[in-house]
């Protein structure tokens, strides 16, 4: 894990944009390289937010995506996230993942407590969440829009006490 880079960018715009991982995230539309390099460039001023590249032990090329947006350094919270390629699910990647993403949070950023939001009907993605040790807060009933219906989200948080 590392933080993410100007040259990440076109990476960045790929992993995103493939259909299984778009589909389970909260883009109103498909990234394009010119508005990613825009938007880089205010997001590493934004002290809100941190973002990260993973990689592959072996060949070191990056296979997923993740950070905190949201960063509330008073309530010492952010929300997570999380995105791999399509063809490394799967593999144990996004635990390894989520577990050097939470280590980082709560022992470098001192946070007390770590959430994150997935679709209801993103089973996969919530039994991983499990496992890593976060709970289920709650659904938020047809919370987001997309492909012209309302979806319900559910919650997740993991506090400090409870990381192992």
């Amino acid at each position: 894990m590392r933080p993410l880079i100007f040259s990440d960018l076109p990476r960045r715009v790929e992993i995103f944009n493939e259909e299984a991982v778009f589909n389970n995230m909260r883009f109103s539309e498909r990234l394009e390289i010119a508005k990613t390099e825009k938007w880089f460039l205010s997001a590493i001023e934004d002290k809100k937010r941190k973002d990260f590249v993973f990689f592959t032990p072996t060949n070191k090329r990056i296979i997923g995506l993740g950070g905190f947006t949201h960063i509330n350094a008073l309530d010492k919270n952010a929300e997570l996230y999380i995105a791999i390629e399509t063809r490394s699910q799967g593999k144990g990647f996004g635990k390894q993942s989520m577990l050097l993403l939470c280590e980082y949070g709560f022992k470098v950023l001192e946070f007390n407590r770590i959430f994150l939001f997935t679709f209801l009907d993103n089973q996969k993605a919530s039994r991983l969440y499990e496992r890593i040790g976060f709970q289920e807060e709650g659904v938020l009933r047809q919370h987001a829009y997309q492909d012209g219906v309302y979806k319900d989200r559910m919650v997740f948080g993991l506090l400090k006490e409870d990381w192992k």
